[in-house]
């Protein structure tokens, strides 16, 4: 598992815990009854956002509409504040970017 962003823990795990904080606008109990929509009703597994991001993003935009896009914001927000700098703008992108300097920091380690 690839880890970034000055933690030890995978950048699966990050991701998570960041897309956990973003929605965690929501309120605890509207949290957890979107993630478990997400699951089961979109079939949309959260520890496959990293393979297929936008199906995440579907499935956010099918339950709230244009309102998803505050919710993807302050996802991408919580990325940043993990990582540091990134330049996408885009959740799919930016999952993409993410896993991208995570594997090459796997690299580095790796080649140590």
């Amino acid at each position: 598992m690839m880890s970034y962003g000055g933690s030890s823990k995978p950048v699966e795990m990050q991701v998570l815990e960041c897309v956990d904080r973003g929605l965690s606008v929501l309120g605890e109990g509207i949290k957890m009854a979107t993630i478990w929509h997400i699951e089961n009703t979109h079939n949309v597994k959260l520890n496959e956002i990293l393979h297929d991001p936008n199906k995440f993003v579907d499935a956010l935009n099918r339950m709230f509409g244009g309102a998803s896009r505050v919710l993807i914001a302050l996802i991408l927000n919580e990325f940043r504040k993990t990582f540091g700098d990134l330049n996408a703008d885009d959740f799919a992108e930016a999952v993409k970017e993410l896993k991208r300097k995570g594997s090459v920091k796997l690299a580095k380690e790796l080649a140590k």
